[in-house]
């Protein structure tokens, strides 16, 4: 199982909310760092996917899934998108 977190940190240690991040930063998609927070964007989250499977995890663990951003930015569909079909 390999984890996926839907939050991300600043150097102070403080968390933020991958949709709080979204909202006051707005990265790009590519980007894993934004206004100080270190966070998984949905490039890297792909790429995490197929390594899981790719690897033959067991799958991958969301924490937390209420911490996704809605719409093109969501991490959830970025994991959807790295599914076989």
């Amino acid at each position: 199982m390999l984890g996926l977190p839907f939050y991300g940190r600043n150097a102070q240690d403080a968390a933020a909310t991958y949709a709080e991040i979204i909202r006051k930063h707005r990265p790009k998609p590519d980007a894993d760092v934004a206004g100080g927070f270190h966070f998984n964007g949905p490039s890297t989250i792909q790429r995490k996917t197929a390594f899981a499977i790719q690897q033959g995890y067991a799958g991958v663990m969301i924490w937390e899934l209420g911490q996704d951003a809605a719409g093109k930015s969501s991490l959830l569909n970025a994991v959807h998108a790295a599914l076989p079909r």
